[in-house]
């Protein structure tokens, strides 16, 4: 899973402000695993990407900057 650039997300956010927080929850209900990755401008992952079968992760995205956001692993579970 690629993360879109910060503009991007930025304009789906009108008027968002620097600052902004949000929890994002990947969930792989699958044997597969998912891994995020970051090739776009205005994004910046830290922590660990992936996603092990079957379990889930957090992550903390700020908005630190204009059209800057970032990603940091704060958890994972298992699926029950």
């Amino acid at each position: 899973m690629t993360l879109r650039t910060g503009a991007q997300m930025a304009g789906d956010m009108p008027g968002i402000p620097v600052g902004y927080r949000y929890r994002l929850r990947l969930i792989s209900h699958s044997a597969n695993i998912l891994t995020l990755t970051t090739a776009a401008s205005g994004t910046t992952l830290t922590g660990t990407a992936t996603v092990a079968a079957n379990t889930w992760r957090d992550f903390d995205v700020a908005y630190t900057a204009a059209n800057t956001f970032v990603f940091t692993s704060i958890g994972t579970g298992t699926n029950s």
